[in-house]
């Protein structure tokens, strides 16, 4: 499922009837773990379910997000703060705050968290669609909705079993997105991705009321919704576009040209650009033949201890 590993970093935002919402909650924590809170509970990592362990002597952290169990959020963050501690705490599940709580708070912090993942109810669902139905009307149709907890997501299924899937949460700057496949298991679609569900496949009922689509636990709950957003071409690389290759201002050859005069001018009138910038640059293209014949392009303007034809010092500095 969606998950992400900080170190290192905290601060607080509670939301529990078992624990007092507060503004200093996070304030106990060290610096570089109040900081990884911050993010942890502001920052636009809201995919559910998540958990925050913390070491206190090193100042470390452990974090997880998007995981389809309470209990495996907790089991992963608690792991990851582990590999790098050995004193780590469980500080927070979800938003909510349990340090030094004992076992009733954090039974009761697990419990009221799981109530997001709602249970559908005998009457809440609609129409459960059959195999042949799903083959039908998802393949090549853009997929957009939401899951449980809020995370915006769009995706795309082909027929030939391929998926891509990206998650959104635009206010606060936050996108990641993956690919997968899917496979049909009977009349559940079965979803599989390289990171995404912790790269574990799993398993949905779907269902459709009118225009909108839910993917439905085998508890009957409802992890996400969705509707089909118009035609979906993998081969246009709609989620996952190449970066086109950008025609550098100037070619390498250039660059070796504009060092190699640069040097000249710096030696023989000090005007040339500065030598840390000259020396970052030489190592950048070093071995590269192109800049290496334009860099030697100026090496007969210098004579001994004289140069000449040396008028565009300023320009190439600037």
């Amino acid at each position: 499922m969606i998950r992400h590993l900080f170190l290192a970093l905290g601060m607080a935002v509670a939301l529990s009837a078992c624990v007092t919402q507060s503004a200093d909650q996070g304030q106990d924590l060290p610096p570089k773990t109040r900081e990884a809170f911050a993010a942890y509970s502001t920052l636009g990592y809201r995919g559910d379910f998540k958990a925050f362990y913390y070491s206190p002597s090193r100042d470390l952290s452990g974090m997880s997000f998007g995981y389809n169990t309470v209990d495996k959020a907790v089991y992963i963050a608690g792991k990851f703060c582990a590999k790098q501690a050995p004193d780590c705490e469980l500080y927070a599940v979800g938003d909510t705050v349990v340090k030094g709580g004992g076992y009733a708070l954090v039974r009761d912090a697990k419990a009221e968290y799981k109530k997001r993942l709602q249970p559908a109810g005998e009457t809440g669902l609609g129409t459960r669609l059959s195999r042949q139905e799903i083959e039908k009307e998802v393949p090549n149709q853009m997929l957009e909705g939401q899951l449980f907890g809020g995370l915006d997501f769009l995706a795309g299924f082909t027929p030939w079993r391929d998926a891509e899937i990206r998650f959104t949460d635009i206010p606060n700057r936050y996108r990641q997105q993956d690919k997968g496949h899917w496979r049909l298991d009977r009349d559940k679609v079965c979803l599989k991705f390289g990171f995404f569900f912790d790269a574990e496949e799993t398993c949905f009922d779907l269902y459709k009321t009118e225009d909108v689509y839910q993917l439905v636990t085998e508890k009957r709950e409802i992890y996400a919704t969705f509707h089909l957003a118009g035609p979906y071409a993998q081969k246009t690389g709609l989620f996952f576009k190449k970066k086109e290759k950008q025609k550098p201002e100037y070619s390498f050859y250039t660059i070796g040209e504009y060092v190699g005069y640069s040097e000249i001018c710096t030696q023989f009138r000090g005007t040339g650009a500065d030598n840390l910038i000259i020396r970052d640059i030489k190592q950048e293209f070093e071995g590269d033949r192109d800049f290496e014949r334009g860099y030697h392009r100026y090496a007969s303007y210098s004579s001994y201890d004289s140069i000449g034809r040396m008028s565009s010092c300023d320009m190439v500095r600037k």
